[in-house]
């Protein structure tokens, strides 16, 4: 069974910083790391232990703080997928 944990993510001077939102009972679980994927791992180990699941169990949905960043992280995303069916259809 795979559970969506959403966080939300800020970048520091040298790290990203992520905590999770809306986790049952008011848990949190927190990460800091120096890349986004050391970052992302460290926080789904962290929530996976917060709720008590297995390992490779959670699946995180993370924002950014920064609307900016965001909105050209989903464009790169959306970039990519119409990249993908192209290649696909070729």
């Amino acid at each position: 069974m795979t559970q969506i944990v959403r966080g939300l993510v800020t970048r520091g001077k040298a790290n990203w910083i992520a905590s999770t939102q809306g986790l049952p009972d008011g848990k949190t679980a927190m990460a800091l790391g120096k890349t986004w994927k050391q970052m992302t791992a460290i926080l789904q180990e962290a929530a996976e232990m917060t709720l008590a699941l297995p390992s490779g169990s959670v699946v995180l949905d993370l924002k950014l703080d920064d609307p900016e960043l965001q909105r050209l992280i989903d464009e790169t995303k959306r970039t990519r997928g119409v990249l993908r069916d192209a290649q696909f259809e070729a």
